[in-house]
């Protein structure tokens, strides 16, 4: 399901991992693996959710908030059993397709070989970061300082005049 709004393809795998971890609070599993095709969303989901635009970053905080303890992994657009019937594969084919009912093939290996690393975008080149400005000035020193041999004189006048003009 997309919503009525366009939306970019990273947000709507956004929606999907959100949706898969709706389904995955309703089973008990002693370990949840999940899987995306969509490096951008992993990304997402490795980085700290405040570092993102409001959509992203909600989506974040409830996948990890309804999932904690899953661990995501990569899997290639061409083992991807989710996207068979979205490529324009017929209803008659769909039935004997292979991948959509088994899944890619190294799910039937030992769980210790799956490769569940991430290659991580950096958080720079992810849409939806959120982007920070940091504007500094710095004052060349003011005459006050050159007329003194060190801050602690400076301090210790500044404070007999601040006194002198408080008792006037």
């Amino acid at each position: 399901m997309s919503p009525m709004k366009t939306s970019t393809i990273p947000r709507l795998e956004l929606c999907a991992a959100v949706l898969l971890a709706r389904w995955l609070t309703r089973l008990r599993f002693n370990g949840i693996f999940a899987w995306s095709d969509s490096q951008i969303v992993l990304s997402w989901l490795v980085n700290p959710h405040t570092c993102f635009k409001v959509f992203v970053s909600n989506r974040v905080h409830l996948v990890r908030q309804l999932v904690p303890s899953c661990r995501w992994g990569y899997v290639r657009s061409s083992e991807n059993p989710a996207d068979c019937a979205s490529r324009g594969l017929l209803p008659s084919d769909l039935v004997k397709h292979l991948l959509y009912w088994s899944g890619p093939a190294f799910l039937k290996d030992n769980v210790d070989t799956w490769d569940m690393s991430v290659s991580a975008v950096p958080i720079e080149q992810l849409p939806e970061a959120k982007v920070t400005s940091l504007s500094v000035q710095i004052d060349p020193e003011g005459e006050w300082f050159s007329r003194f041999s060190s801050y602690h004189n400076m301090v210790r006048v500044v404070a007999w005049m601040r006194r002198f003009v408080g008792r006037a």
